[in-house]
């Protein structure tokens, strides 16, 4: 129980002299009580790791009935205690108590910003009753509670949570336009107030929940803003989560005719994402590829027109030149789909091969289209040349399956006259004879683990991706820490985590998996079988600069000065 020590001391002296207050009792009995009242609140602690969440709450409001006496000095103490009180009666399924302990906390806050800091996470707390409470009436009443309480006490960023905690809830329900109108409101909510964190959080989850509902239509308006804010540099917080939304998105899409609309909705993001300088989760080409793709698919006679469209957008774009030669490439893949011989041999006589990990494969990815165009003009002579060179520099890269796509290619097209022709069918055969790789095991080594600054944000540069040319190695270079790794380049997919940073790696070719700085992780193995499409997000390693790693995992390349 709350123990308080008062002492009065009047001495009167002959001359009727009062002494004066005797300051250092009156200060010993305060840190005693103070010190009560954190062993109070260690207690508590343990007994919510035991989980005997009803003796840590009534530990935790002794010890608040204890810092209201010891006065306003200690209201940063009290909303620790408040907050712990919420989430421990919740668990102990005291909803009613949780929201007295809670208001008593929004009380604190009004008064001081120490306790405001408690907020969100005793929130949190409330927002876990509502997610175990049956029913979805019965969830949004506890939400609407809040909503009543934290607008009483101007606290407008809670009040839009609950709105949008409502939404997903609706969703979860089942009750698409309830979510609908929830999530319009909490993101108008936000808009007025300027919380940009929870306004991109809104807009994420609105066109999550309509994309995993098939509702693709309603998805686009608020996945476009968002995503456009961030090529814009604003609302970054969220850029893993709308990368995964633009793939889910793409996907819902491409097996079936799109319409004109969602077209012309990718092409908007392949412009925006070219123009674009901020450090990017989503690849730069991607919608470019998916806007091409599903065009193809909506208007397949009108091919040269589309890749005309495409090749415009990667020659203006803000794009390294090592992710501009990739494009171009994939764009005369397309145009060769179309029969457009003269289209496909410009845009591969735009790619210059340069040195670095990926010469080889780019060199053999050229040199395959190259032998396709002239085998279309009927130049036997100039197809075995270029064969042959597409088929030794890919073999010497080593990739099995590339090797195999590079055999399909050719294979695919027959030129009158060719002397490579039928060698190159038997060798193929032979290739497929031969067993199939296995995959490269993870690993994962952490050395040198700096702190990241105080004032770091989502895109400051944790990590360098590089290329050594002496040692023919990737170089991954903490800039934090200060340590480095060299990896081998080996043409199979494999995982490698570095200081909290997980890498894919496929040859030459990287992509970011996960970036948890200084955290735990591990690497799993990879199956050896996997083609540069199917590795996904992945960029070149490139002699002209070195790819950064930001902190929350996007990447932006840094030319060489």
């Amino acid at each position: 129980m709350y123990r308080h020590a008062r002492r009065a001391l009047a001495t009167t002296l002959l001359f009727a002299t009062v002494l004066p207050a005797q300051e250092p009792q009156q200060s010993d009995a305060r840190q005693a009580d103070a010190q009560h009242a954190s062993e109070l609140r260690a207690a508590s602690s343990a007994a919510w790791r035991a989980k005997d969440f009803r003796t840590a709450s009534d530990k935790l409001k002794q010890a608040d009935a204890i810092y209201a006496q010891l006065g306003d000095s200690h209201i940063g103490d009290r909303a620790v205690c408040c907050r712990a009180i919420v989430h421990n009666e919740v668990a102990v399924g005291e909803i009613e108590t949780a929201f007295e302990w809670f208001e008593r906390l929004l009380q604190l806050a009004a008064k001081h910003d120490s306790a405001a800091r408690q907020l969100d996470d005793a929130y949190g707390g409330i927002a876990g009753a509502a997610n175990n409470a049956q029913g979805l009436e019965s969830q949004h009443r506890i939400l609407e509670r809040v909503r009543r309480m934290v607008q009483a006490q101007r606290q407008p960023k809670l009040a839009s949570q609950c709105l949008h905690d409502m939404a997903g809830h609706s969703a979860a329900a089942g009750d698409l336009p309830g979510m609908q109108t929830l999530y319009q409101r909490a993101i108008r909510e936000r808009q007025q107030i300027g919380d940009t964190v929870g306004l991109g959080w809104s807009l994420n989850n609105a066109a999550y929940e309509n994309i995993r509902a098939g509702r693709i239509h309603e998805a686009m308006k608020p996945l476009a803003k968002l995503f456009d804010a961030q090529c814009g540099g604003d609302m970054t917080t969220q850029q893993r989560a709308v990368a995964i939304n633009l793939a889910s998105m793409h996907v819902a899409t491409a097996d079936d005719r799109p319409r004109r609309k969602v077209v012309d909705w990718w092409w908007k993001r392949a412009k925006t994402a070219a123009r674009s300088d901020t450090p990017f989760v989503f690849p730069p080409d991607r919608a470019l590829r998916h806007a091409l793709e599903l065009d193809l698919l909506v208007q397949p006679k009108k091919a040269r027109a589309t890749v005309q469209r495409g090749a415009k957008i990667v020659r203006d774009a803000n794009w390294p030149d090592d992710v501009k030669r990739d494009a171009y490439l994939r764009l005369a893949e397309v145009a060769l789909e179309a029969n457009d011989t003269e289209l496909a041999g410009d845009l591969c006589d735009r790619v210059e091969v340069p040195d670095g990990p990926c010469r080889r494969h780019l060199a053999a990815r050229r040199a395959t289209l190259d032998a396709i165009v002239e085998a279309k003009r009927g130049d036997a002579e100039a197809f075995d040349e270029k064969a042959r060179a597409a088929v030794d520099a890919m073999r010497e890269v080593g990739h099995r399956s590339a090797l195999q796509a590079t055999f399909d290619a050719l294979l695919a097209t027959r030129v009158r006259g060719s002397k490579e022709f039928e060698q190159l069918q038997r060798e193929a055969e032979t290739l497929r004879r031969t067993g199939r790789p296995g995959g490269f095991g993870g690993s994962a080594m952490s050395q040198n683990v700096g702190t990241l600054p105080a004032d770091s944000n989502d895109h400051t540069v944790v990590f360098e991706l590089s290329w050594d040319e002496d040692a023919e190695k990737i170089v991954v270079t903490d800039r934090i820490g200060g340590s480095s790794k060299q990896l081998e380049v080996a043409w199979q997919p494999r995982n490698v985590t570095f200081n909290g940073l997980g890498l894919g790696l496929l040859g030459g070719y990287v992509r970011v998996d996960s970036m948890r700085y200084g955290g735990a992780s591990g690497a799993s193995g990879l199956p050896g079988m996997a083609t540069l499409d199917e590795f996904g997000n992945y960029v070149p390693i490139s002699t002209a600069g070195v790819w950064q790693v930001t902190r929350n995992g996007a990447l932006k390349f840094e030319p060489r000065r």
